[in-house]
């Protein structure tokens, strides 16, 4: 007799997959009535980064102790604006993953572990994250992954070529369908169906939205931060930042 956990998953999977293709056909930015098309529900969250409410994320939790920003010294030049776009992206995703990197290097892991690792992106089993399009290119640059063994929840960050606008872009949605779909299929997660992913997204003129993306059996929900501008350095706002990318699973069930 099939295990039925087994089954669901790859019928999860299968979702998954014909989520992915019909997205490839559309174009880089997705309006609300073509994430209806392809089953893919938007939501609104809140920009408060640093605590814990009902419009937060749902499946992560904030990192809760003591966080302390990077001397001044290691990234003392904040980044500069420049008129394109993706590069503006990348330069802004390439200091938060060395912000993110120093506060978790300084964090009291005795005490006051995080709730996630530093991960290798093949470890995901996802295939590339990244698409280089003149145009609508984009890139995972970091990944940690839960702590806790067979946790199937993910922390990624991205750069993406997009001006700033509300919509959603293509490969924010690969991203998140590309490792759900490979979190599914390794045996480490077996006993979980639901596998949430928390996205940092680097886009436009310096400025960042958070999301959270998981499958619900029925339809991939996408819960969004409204952009957060970053074009002046704000230590509370990336400490903020900080703490959700470091604090791992909620105690949400994804099983």
């Amino acid at each position: 007799m099939a295990d039925p956990i087994l089954a669901e998953r790859k019928r999860r999977r299968q979702q998954l997959s014909d989520m992915y293709e019909a997205v490839k056909t559309l174009g880089p930015r997705l309006s609300l009535a073509q994430l209806v098309e392809v089953n893919i529900q938007r939501e609104e969250m809140s920009d408060r980064m640093t605590l814990l409410d009902s419009t937060g994320p749902q499946f992560f939790t904030p990192y809760k102790g003591p966080v302390s920003a990077p001397e001044i010294y290691t990234l003392q030049d904040y980044v500069a604006l420049d008129e394109d776009a993706y590069h503006n992206a990348r330069e802004l995703a390439w200091f938060l993953r060395q912000y993110f990197l120093q506060c978790q290097g300084a964090l009291h892991y005795t005490t006051s572990p995080p709730g996630v690792s530093y991960s290798d992106l093949g470890d995901f089993g996802s295939g590339d994250l990244a698409e280089y399009t003149f145009g609508s290119a984009w890139e995972v640059t970091a990944a940690w992954h839960a702590l806790h063994s067979g946790a199937p929840h993910s922390v990624l960050l991205m750069r993406c070529e997009m001006p700033d606008g509300d919509a959603l872009f293509h490969g924010e949605i690969k991203t998140a369908i590309r490792v759900m779909h490979g979190q599914l299929r390794r045996s480490s997660t077996r006993p979980h169906l639901v596998a949430p992913v928390l996205l940092f997204s680097a886009i436009g003129q310096h400025h960042v939205r958070i999301i959270e993306a998981y499958h619900d059996g029925k339809k991939l929900i996408v819960r969004t931060t409204p952009l957060i501008d970053m074009r002046k350095r704000d230590e509370e706002r990336l400490i903020g930042l900080t703490r959700w990318c470091l604090g791992g699973p909620s105690s949400k069930s994804t099983t």
